[in-house]
């Protein structure tokens, strides 16, 4: 069954104040990717992810280099930003 895609903002200079907020499975997804290595599901789920305000667990904020307390949207952002280096 695939899930549906999050409701957050694609823009990747989202503010705080205008953060939303994915469904739990979508954010599972997300750290499941990072687990795996999977960066062709991580590079998708990231591009929906930019605006997330939803807070990011702190082993994979450290494991990501970002800030222990950033939010799905920063990693998102991070991952988006070094895929476009390549």
């Amino acid at each position: 069954m695939a899930h549906p895609r999050p409701t957050v903002a694609l823009d990747a200079h989202v503010s705080d104040n205008a953060a939303t907020y994915a469904p739990p499975t979508v954010r599972d997804d997300f750290l499941a990717a990072i687990a795996r290595g999977d960066s062709v599901m991580l590079a998708q789920l990231a591009t929906n992810l930019t605006g997330c305000g939803n807070p990011l667990p702190s082993t994979t904020c450290v494991e990501l280099g970002v800030p222990v307390g950033s939010t799905y949207g920063v990693a998102a952002r991070r991952i988006v930003d070094q895929a476009a280096e390549r």
